[in-house]
């Protein structure tokens, strides 16, 4: 932008938001040419952008969401948005208890991850940069087995059009699975 000369300044925090001091500037930050930036004015409403590794920190993966900003005339005027990191995502789906085995994902119907409740990362680091994984080559074997079934059962993850409760087993034991299909 004009007002920072192309720089992106990211600062850290004290615990009420206050800036206290530089932690990083990125260079020739051009938000304007950016797909969540034009797509969101395309778009003319709020919109998700796909998941998308960050350009400054490759490690990171984001979906953001962003609300265009119109003018009293509805001229747009910008684009406010929040990026998700799926690490946060995940981190959040954590907390929640299922129940004592339960686990709960979130794909795409592509079959990527996009976030999980078990340990680790949505993805995996290869040379610095941020892979996401398919769930059918997950190294966790209960989403592997899931992956497997859903597979199976519906030829495509994107045949997945309804809410229901199903069931598998694995290494014997019964294993119950709800899926919820969901659209912005």
């Amino acid at each position: 932008s004009a007002r920072t000369k192309g720089k992106n300044y990211t600062y850290a925090t004290d615990r009420d938001g206050n800036r206290t001091k530089i932690i990083e500037v990125y260079q020739n930050y051009k938000p304007l040419q950016e797909s969540w930036y034009v797509d969101t004015v395309k778009a003319g409403k709020p919109i998700w952008s796909p998941i998308y590794n960050w350009d400054q920190a490759p490690h990171f993966i984001a979906a953001s969401f962003n609300q265009p900003m119109l003018d009293q005339k509805g001229k747009s005027i910008g684009v406010i948005g929040v990026d998700l990191l799926l690490s946060q995502i995940s981190d959040f789906l954590r907390q929640i208890k299922p129940s004592k085995s339960g686990q709960v994902l979130v794909i795409e119907h592509n079959g990527l991850l996009v976030a999980s409740s078990t340990p680790g990362n949505p993805f995996k680091l290869i040379g610095g940069v941020a892979k996401r994984e398919n769930i059918l080559n997950s190294s966790n074997r209960l989403i592997q087995s899931t992956a497997i079934f859903l597979k199976t059962t519906y030829g495509n993850f994107n045949a997945i059009n309804r809410s229901q409760q199903l069931k598998f087993k694995l290494d014997g034991k019964q294993q119950f699975l709800e899926i919820t299909p969901w659209k912005d």
